[in-house]
């Protein structure tokens, strides 16, 4: 966490933080969130979208997509809690691998809140 901050973040907080502190620290930032890293998917990344400004990233890694069961996988075990078809709405953005180049491309999406 020490290295995140030394990188430039401006806060760093675990799931259990995040989820206890989300109100005061969304209020104590100089501004709106516009950039979250979200290493483990599932729950937590339900939490950190509904932080996010209008138009702000998440960047969740830690997904990993199964053909066999159609559904992406978090790090932590369990199934995306965001599911594909219900970000396909408005200006937040959401990665996709463009399988044909092998490059990273960004999409302007809306994550949905449940």
């Amino acid at each position: 966490m020490e290295m995140l901050r030394n990188l430039g973040a401006d806060v760093v907080l675990t799931e259990n933080q995040f989820e206890k502190k989300q109100k005061d620290v969304v209020k104590s930032l100089h501004g709106p969130v516009k950039l979250a890293l979200n290493a483990a998917g599932g729950h937590s990344a339900l939490l950190v979208s509904s932080a996010l400004d209008r138009g702000g990233t998440m960047v969740t890694y830690g997904l990993i997509y199964s053909s066999y069961w159609f559904c992406f996988y978090s790090i932590s075990g369990h199934i995306s809690r965001i599911p594909p078809k219900k970000k396909a709405f408005g200006k937040r953005r959401i990665g996709k691998e463009d399988k044909r180049n092998q490059k990273r491309t960004i999409r302007k999406r809306k994550v949905f809140h449940q």
